[in-house]
């Protein structure tokens, strides 16, 4: 590294008969060889100057931490010189016998560049010999060449003969498919024919599956005809039960009720929710009809409901109607009842009592056509309300009307 550093070479003639080597003199480093010697000068002489350049403008100034601290630099600056100035001290003994190995080292790389150049030679001899052999194997492959195209031209005239018969094959195959697929177009005719023929019947036969079993269901439990109230029935038919249908003499709807024979008389079996059944009370000949009717909207705006009742004025009918149900809208509770009795002498229902204990809304009565109308009215909104209503006729004059009240039509916020 001293060497790639240098700054300045001298070359000067010296006369000196011991053994010359690399020494310090004056600050520079002095190589005497064989009556030659080389001067060169440290690097590290330069940054030296400068530092004691700058410890005496330290002192100058009285910085003394400074001065202590270039003190300490400048003695690691000698230091290194001195290191530097021992590991290069080469002597004339050393230099000429490494010179001695160069030569003898040229001698060896003489003798090996002969021996590369004989194996050159007789590479040269071998790729020659190859490029003969390579000569003769082309000639060798372009006359397979010649035979291979001989036999191809004689294959492209084999495979022509062979597709033209190919071709007639192809030809007949499908003359012979067009006369299997009319065969077949035939057959399918006749088989479409026949299944249709097929289809029909097994309607037939399905239709009369369903008359089957809708007898058999029927007389799972068989219809007791012309029934009214009181109608008798044997003892020995106690528990027994019996479809009904129709209007018995008295005009009461018994379409799809059910009757029971309790040893005595058939009598209906109710109540039958949501079919507007009519439940006799002991002790009275009045009833309650349950869930006789319900409504329900998702409308916002259907405040006021109007539900006209089969009660006709002058009817002599005394009626209670009860109201239950859920206003979502609002969040608030549907509980309202009213009463009212239809004397023959009136032009409407009298003797009235509208009973409000929800906080849904509210419930009144009028008349029209001939009928009572019954009108709901809900407080702010009608959104996702829902409501049913039970009947009771339980007054002395009013039981005819067990089994067929009933509300015939309803309108929103349109009175009737």
């Amino acid at each position: 590294m001293l060497f790639a550093t240098v700054l300045s070479c001298t070359i000067f003639l010296v006369q000196s008969n011991e053994d010359p080597s690399l020494q310090t003199k004056d600050g520079k480093v002095v190589f005497s060889a064989a009556e030659v010697e080389f001067q060169f000068e440290s690097p590290m002489k330069q940054i030296l100057l400068q530092k004691e350049a700058e410890l005496v403008v330290a002192n100058e100034e009285k910085d003394r931490a400074k001065a202590q601290i270039l003190l300490q630099e400048i003695d690691d600056i000698e230091e290194q010189m001195e290191t530097e100035r021992k590991h290069y001290i080469v002597s004339v003994t050393g230099v000429r016998d490494r010179l001695d190995g160069h030569d003898t080292n040229v001698t060896n790389l003489d003798r090996k560049i002969g021996i590369v150049a004989g194996n050159l030679d007789d590479f040269k001899l071998e790729v020659q010999h190859a490029l003969e052999d390579v000569t003769n194997t082309t000639d060798i492959h372009q006359q397979h060449l010649v035979d291979l195209e001989k036999t191809i031209e004689e294959n492209d005239n084999s495979v022509s003969l062979k597709m033209e018969g190919l071709n007639n094959s192809i030809k007949e195959l499908l003359e012979d498919l067009a006369s299997t697929k009319k065969n077949l177009a035939d057959t399918n005719k006749g088989i479409a024919d026949q299944v249709k023929k097929d289809d029909a019947r097994m309607k037939g036969i399905e239709k009369k599956i369903h008359e089957m079993e809708v007898n058999h269901n029927l007389f799972q439990m068989p219809i007791l005809k012309e029934w009214k109230r009181g109608l008798k029935c044997s003892a020995n038919l106690h528990g027994a039960l019996r479809r009904i249908s129709g209007n018995n003499p008295s005009k009461e709807v018994v379409q799809n009720s059910i009757v029971y024979c309790n040893g005595a008389e058939w009598t209906r079996i109710s109540p039958i929710v949501g079919q507007s059944a009519e439940n006799r009370i002991p002790g009275s000949n009045g009833c309650i009809m349950r869930d006789v009717y319900a409504f329900s909207t998702t409308s916002h705006s259907c405040r006021a409901i109007y539900m006209r009742t089969n009660i006709k004025i002058k009817s002599s009918v005394m009626f209670h109607l009860k109201f239950e149900g859920y206003n979502y809208g609002t969040g608030r509770h549907v509980d309202n009842s009213i009463m009212g009795y239809t004397y023959s002498g009136w032009t409407c229902s009298g003797s009235r009592s509208h009973r409000n204990y929800g906080d849904a809304g509210y419930v009144d009565q009028y008349c029209s056509g001939g009928f009572v109308i019954i009108r709901m009215v809900l407080y702010s909104s009608s959104y996702y309300v829902g409501f049913r209503m039970d009947a009771s006729f339980l007054n002395p004059t009013g039981p005819q009307m067990c089994g067929l009240f009933k509300v015939v039509q309803t309108k929103c916020n349109s009175p009737f």
